[in-house]
This record gives C-alpha cells, structure tokens and sequence, in this order.
C-alpha cells in the first residue's frame, strides 16, 4: 500500500500531466489558426504570391534620368462636370485609379501662380464672398466697362461721386488696346481709357467689357476679342503701379425670350476663358450670375430691360452690393460687418 507521500507526488505528477496536454493543445490550435488566416490573405491576393516581396512603385530621382516604374493596367475613372445644356463641358478631368504620379519627387521649376488654365470653369476660380466692406472702399475704384458699366453713372448709383468710372457705350477691349479716343456720354469728356486709369491713381480696377463687342459675333470675333482682353491686362499692369489689384468681371446674362443677338451659351463659353485670363495674368474673377442670373441661367426678370441685354437701376445696386462682398481681403479694408479674418 503507497505512503501518503507517494500518493500526494503521484497526484502532482498527474496535474502537471494535464496543464502540459492543455498546454500543447492550445499552441497547436493557434499555430493552425494563423496559417488558416495567412493562406486566406494569399488566396485574397492581399500577400503577394511566392517568395517575392510586394512590388513597390519607384521614385524618380530629380538629379537622375531614371524611370518611373509603369502601373499595371487600370480601369480609367472619367469625372465630367459638364454643365446641362453647353455645347461644350465645362471641365473634365480623368484620373486613372492605378496613376502613381503622384508619388514622385521633382523641383518646382516656376510659382504657379502665373500657369496656364486648359479647361477653365469660371464658378470655380470667381473671388468668394466675404464681410461687406465700407462704400469708402470704391474712392479708389476706377470702373472700366462699356453701357452697362456707363449706368453707374447715369443712373446716379451709390458709388457715383466715390468711383472713377469710365463706361463708355459701345466700347470693346480693342479701343483701349489701340488707345482709341472715346467720349464718355453722361459727361462729354473724350478721353484715352488708359491714359483716363493711370490719372485715376485707383488702388482696383474693376473691368466689365464684352456685352457690345460679342453682340452678333462669331467664333473668330470671340478669339479677337479675347486676344484684345489679354493683351489689356498687360498693358495696365505697365501703366498701373505694382500691388493695383485687377477684378475682371464676367459677362452678365441675357434674356433669351427678349434678343436672339447674344446667348447664354456664348456668354458661358466666353466667361470661362475671361477666368482663364484672371488665372493667368493673377487677377481676381468676379461671377456676376451669382446677383444676376436666376434660377434657369437667364438675367432675372425684375434686373432686365426690354431689350433683353442691358439693365435696370434695381440690378445697379444689386450689384454693389455684391462687389461691396466680394472684395479680397486686405489688413487696411474698413469693413461695415464683424470680420473673421481681421486679428486686432
């Protein structure tokens, strides 16, 4: 018969027995559980298959002419954000879902702020809203435009007697470009527009040109009278001292149902490259069919006058009112709404 102390280390001997068994039944589950998860990420193709390491995409090296490793082939992702009814989209872009540009390094070879605009979207690229600044911010504004900029003065608008404006009927960016003689018809003077701007010593310039020069025009017209735009701009940043601020401001909407020698469609397309040329000669573009068009494209019915283009007095001040809300901010700005981006 075994001693009680024979029995007692038979007993442990068993225990350890049983905490070992566990003990290896436990390591072999977890063993077969990790290989039952690595063959399942395999399979997915989220581990690469064989021994090989997951291919990386190179870098190119900006000091060495060595190749970007290629993608694998991709399915092509195409995003239009054409508008309804133009004739052309208005902006599209395409991006490949296996494009590794993107990861490259390379030197910045010039600012971007002066770059090239393929495929203009006027909306996107218009000046935002901001606080309304003071009317003693257009003391120093000189409006350049043709009838419809002519109606800040002979309607006597809120900025008559603050602004320099030079609306003169019927004129197109050409007339300034060539340095034509103009007569302004509310007050008589004739006048050289660029001459008139740097006597003006102005600290913006607003421009408003296209209404009377697209009237009736073709495509090749469209092309000179955007050509005559740009060269424009160049000329007043010769003329204007540095730091003058530029607000080129689009074409305003027509009434379809009232003229049938301007549409909207032309208006559209002649806008978005009015944004190209603010883009790239860095001036700020102004959307006008945010305070003039409704809900259709079209010149809202109260602002239009019969001939379906030029406009009545309650879009005048409609107007200022929007520029009053649009203007880029500057620390010296008198602002007549609380400011979120003035620091005291």
């Amino acid at each position: 018969m075994a001693t009680y102390q024979e029995f007692r280390q038979k007993t442990r001997r068993r225990a350890r027995q049983r905490r070992l068994r566990r003990f290896m039944v436990l390591l072999i589950g977890a063993v077969l559980i990790a290989a039952a998860v690595w063959g399942a990420l395999r399979l997915s193709g989220i581990l690469p298959q064989g021994d090989e390491p997951a291919s990386v995409p190179a870098v190119s090296d900006p000091d060495q002419s060595q190749p970007v490793a290629e993608p694998t082939a991709t399915p092509t992702v195409t995003h239009d954000y054409s508008q309804a009814g133009g004739e052309q989209p208005a902006m599209r872009d395409t991006v490949s879902a296996g494009d590794l540009s993107w990861n490259t390094q390379t030197r910045v070879a010039a600012p971007t702020l002066n770059m090239t605009v393929t495929s203009p979207y006027g909306p996107m690229i218009a000046q935002p809203a901001q606080p309304m600044i003071d009317i003693s911010y257009f003391d120093t504004v000189t409006f350049i435009g043709d009838s419809i900029t002519e109606g800040l003065q002979s309607y006597q608008t809120s900025v008559f007697g603050h602004s320099t404006i030079l609306g003169i009927r019927s004129m197109g960016p050409d007339a300034v470009v060539n340095g034509s003689t103009v007569k302004n018809r509310v007050t008589g003077e004739e006048l050289v527009v660029l001459d008139a701007v740097e006597a003006s010593s102005p600290d913006a310039v607003y421009i408003l040109l296209g209404t009377n020069s697209l009237v009736n025009a073709g495509e090749q017209k469209e092309q000179s009278f955007l050509a005559y735009y740009a060269k424009m701009i160049d000329m007043l940043r010769e003329r204007l001292l540095p730091g003058v601020r530029i607000y080129i401001q689009s074409v305003p909407p027509v009434d379809p149902s009232k003229t049938t020698k301007l549409s909207n469609e032309q208006v559209e397309r002649v806008n978005n490259e009015l944004a190209r040329i603010a883009v790239e000669k860095e001036c700020y573009f102004i959307d006008l069919d945010e305070v003039f068009a409704d809900e259709n494209g079209n010149m809202k019915a109260d602002y239009v006058q019969s001939d379906g283009i030029h406009i009545k007095k309650p879009a005048y001040e409609a107007w200022i009112d929007y520029l009053a809300r649009h203007v880029a901010y500057q620390r010296r700005n008198v602002y007549k709404e609380p400011n979120p981006l003035y620091i005291a």
